[in-house]
C-alpha cells in the first residue's frame, strides 16, 4: 500500500476518534474558580450547557457543537449548583446571542471544530459582556511544547453535585501545540469533565486564548484535545466579520 495511503488512513483514523474519559492521572484536580471572561452557554429553559470565552466586547469563542446545540445566551458568574442542578447568574450576568451573526464548524474531527458568536448588550447595564466582564486577547505566539496551559469548563463533576456545571480550572502542560502536517490541533494533558465542550485553552505565561477543547482522550492518549487558535485561518476570518459587524 503507498505510503500517501497509510498516511491518510492514520489521520483519518486520529482526526475521528472521541474519547469521553477526561481525567488526565490517578485524580480529578479541578479546583473551583471565578474566570469573569468566561461563561456558561445555554439554551432557553436549560441552565446548563456548555463553554465561551469573551475575545472582544462583543465577540466570544467557544465550540461548534455549543453553537448548534446550546447558543441561546451566556450566563456569566454563576452560582453552585444545587442538587446537580445549575443554578442561574444574576439577571445582569446574562446576555443573549446576537442572531444576526454566528460562524461555526461542528466537524467531529479534532482540530476542526469551533464557533465563533456575538452577543447583544444586557438590558439592564447596557453593557456588551466584554464591557462589563473582560476578555482575553488571541494567542499571538505559538506555544512551545509541554508550555503551562490551563482550562476553564463548566463541565459535570463526579465528585460534587455543588460543582457540576460550576466554574472549574484545571492546570497542565500543552503536549502537543499544532502536530506536524496538522496544525490546528492541540492536545493538553489538563483535567475537564464530561459536558466541558468549548472550554478556554489558556497560556499560563501570556494569558492569552490559545485553543478550545473539543474532544477527551485521556482515558487512550493520555491528553484531551481541541482546536489550536494559533494562525488559524478559519477562525481568524471568523473572528474578524464578527468584529466588523
Amino acid at each position: 500500500m503507498p505510503n500517501k495511503v497509510l498516511l491518510s488512513l492514520l489521520f483519518s483514523s486520529l482526526l475521528s476518534s472521541v474519547s469521553y474519559a477526561a481525567i488526565c492521572g490517578r485524580s480529578d484536580d479541578r479546583e473551583l474558580s471565578t474566570d469573569a471572561k468566561v461563561a456558561r452557554l445555554s439554551r432557553d429553559g436549560r441552565n446548563n450547557g456548555c463553554t465561551v470565552t469573551m475575545v472582544s466586547n462583543r465577540c466570544g469563542i467557544t465550540s461548534g457543537s455549543c453553537v448548534k446545540s446550546s447558543a441561546d445566551f451566556a450566563e456569566f458568574n454563576p452560582p453552585l449548583s444545587v442538587g446537580g442542578v445549575a443554578m442561574p447568574s444574576r439577571a445582569e450576568d446574562q446576555y443573549r446571542v446576537d442572531l444576526s451573526f454566528y460562524e461555526f464548524d461542528a466537524s467531529v474531527k479534532i482540530g476542526e471544530n469551533w464557533g465563533v458568536i456575538k452577543f447583544d448588550k444586557n438590558p439592564l447595564t447596557g453593557l456588551y459582556p466584554g464591557q462589563a466582564q473582560g476578555f482575553y486577547k488571541m494567542i499571538s505566539k505559538k506555544l512551545d511544547k509541554k508550555a503551562p496551559i490551563r482550562v476553564v469548563s463548566y463541565g459535570g463533576d463526579n465528585r460534587s453535585e455543588s460543582n457540576t456545571f460550576a466554574q472549574q480550572t484545571s492546570k497542565g502542560p500543552a503536549t502537543k501545540p499544532g502536530i506536524f502536517l496538522l496544525p490546528t490541533i492541540i492536545e493538553f494533558a489538563a483535567d475537564t469533565g464530561w459536558a466541558s465542550s468549548g472550554s478556554p485553552i489558556i497560556s499560563e505565561e501570556t494569558n492569552e486564548l490559545a485553543g478550545i477543547t473539543t474532544h477527551e482522550g485521556c482515558d487512550t492518549t493520555g491528553s484531551n484535545a481541541g482546536t489550536y487558535l494559533y494562525n488559524n485561518k478559519k477562525v481568524q476570518k471568523a473572528l474578524a466579520a464578527c468584529l466588523k459587524e
